[in-house]
């Protein structure tokens, strides 16, 4: 226990200029045990500091507000302040008006010691931002009481001061992690946008198109029309099960086998010869089974179509129907239904010929397509999207695409998208477009 208080006490009562501060030896312990006592007069401030003593408290003491003040500005913090009102120089009103403004001092406990009577007086010590009185005289045992009170306020308001702390620290932590998070989301997005395909391009004598909007800044579809040798294209479309950060990190893992061209022909071809599409699907089945770190599952569409005869197969494994429109604007729905890819172990696959004549369009899509919801809750649905095709057949494919992201926007009205929306066309050119 240490008593901190003047160096000598008849200097305290010779001590009068403002510029004159006790000279105190600084406390060691926590700002809940430290009181300073504010007291011109030295009988009452010794009274003060030895009760304080026994109760296990630091003491300083000031002879005035204004030693007070220095004492503060010099960076002595005490929990409790226990001033006598009626002061020369600064009195305790106006003491406690200084201590309040300082920031540092906001948890500091403040006692008003005064003689005064009335509602006014309490008025005005409650308006300067005193915390408690005690009124001459007073009794040893009432001083310990308030002054344990203002020692357990002190204490919450401490704690309460570390936790706020420490709640900013963690928002700040939390803040710089979101910001880290959100730059490499956009650089991901980025990535995703830059690995599809063109809008429009043409592939081995074949037509592709497509549209695509994703639900969040990561999309779990990818898509694509690659050459897989002379005359023959291979088409796939698949939706990884789920979204966010994991189901994109996955379609961009098999959109990299499409797009790297070894990849591909290892994935898709036996020694140079194309392979039926159901065991591409089987392949890529056994692959992600295997695969530890893939947890989720896939559907999708994977076919072959060679462009010179319009003879194809396509493989459905989960997915949507691909519609197949032909030039007289009848619509057909191809595949045999199948597993999604990395589900199921024995999982078997089937194979779907057509034939692409001159001027028909294959056309594969996402669930979020016939999925997508109008504000009173209808699906698009699969009637709605044929009726569709078939209306814009004899348009350009770039204008046929339009049309149908038009009217998906339509359907939506402005509603966020629950699911991303890939859709992708295949298209042989017509006859008279070849010409």
């Amino acid at each position: 226990m240490s008593i901190i208080t003047t160096s000598d006490f008849h200097d305290c009562l010779s001590a009068r200029s403002t510029h004159d501060v006790v000279e105190v030896e600084r406390a060691n312990r926590s700002p809940s045990r430290s009181v300073l006592v504010v007291e011109d007069d030295a009988a009452e401030r010794i009274r003060l500091s030895a009760i304080l003593q026994k109760m296990d408290f630091d003491v300083a003491c000031a002879v005035d507000g204004l030693q007070a003040v220095c004492l503060l500005e010099g960076g002595y913090r005490p929990g409790i302040i226990i001033s006598d009102w009626s002061m020369p120089g600064m009195n305790g009103l106006e003491l406690c008006q200084r201590v309040k403004s300082f920031a540092e001092s906001e948890n500091c406990y403040f006692i008003l010691v005064t003689g005064r009577d009335g509602s006014s007086v309490v008025e005005d010590g409650l308006n300067a931002g005193a915390d408690d009185f005690i009124a001459k005289p007073y009794r040893g045992a009432e001083l310990r009481a308030r002054v344990d009170a203002g020692r357990r306020v002190v204490g919450q308001r401490t704690h309460l001061q570390e936790s706020n702390s420490q709640l900013r620290e963690s928002l700040a932590i939390k803040k710089a992690s979101e910001q880290r998070l959100k730059s490499g989301l956009a650089a991901a997005a980025s990535l995703q946008r830059r690995q599809l395909p063109p809008r429009l391009s043409v592939v081995e004598g074949a037509e592709c198109g497509h549209i695509f909007h994703s639900a969040d800044a990561l999309a779990g579809d990818v898509f694509g029309c690659v050459r897989l040798c002379h005359n023959r294209v291979a088409f796939y479309l698949l939706d990884v099960v789920g979204h966010g950060f994991s189901a994109a990190l996955n379609s961009f893992a098999i959109g990299r086998i499409f797009s790297s061209n070894n990849s591909m022909l290892e994935l898709c071809t036996n020694h140079g010869v194309p392979c039926a599409p159901s065991e591409v699907i089987r392949r890529l089945n056994t692959q992600f089974l295997g695969d530890e770190e893939c947890d989720q599952y896939f559907t999708m569409i994977y076919g072959t179509l060679d462009t010179r005869t319009g003879s194809g197969s396509l493989c459905q494994a989960g997915h949507p129907h691909p519609m197949l429109l032909g030039r007289d604007g009848c619509v057909r729905l191809l595949g045999s239904g199948g597993y999604p890819v990395g589900l199921l172990e024995d999982a078997d696959y089937e194979d779907s010929d057509f034939c692409l004549e001159p001027g028909d369009r294959l056309t594969l899509f996402s669930d979020g397509v016939i999925e997508s919801s109008s504000l009173d809750g209808e699906v698009f649905g699969y009637d709605r999207l044929s009726q569709l095709l078939s209306s814009i057949q004899e348009m350009p494919l770039g204008s046929a695409l339009d049309a149908i992201e038009a009217d998906l926007n339509g359907w939506q009205d402005g509603k966020d998208l629950e699911d991303d929306v890939s859709l992708m066309v295949v298209a042989r050119p017509s006859i008279e477009e070849g010409s």
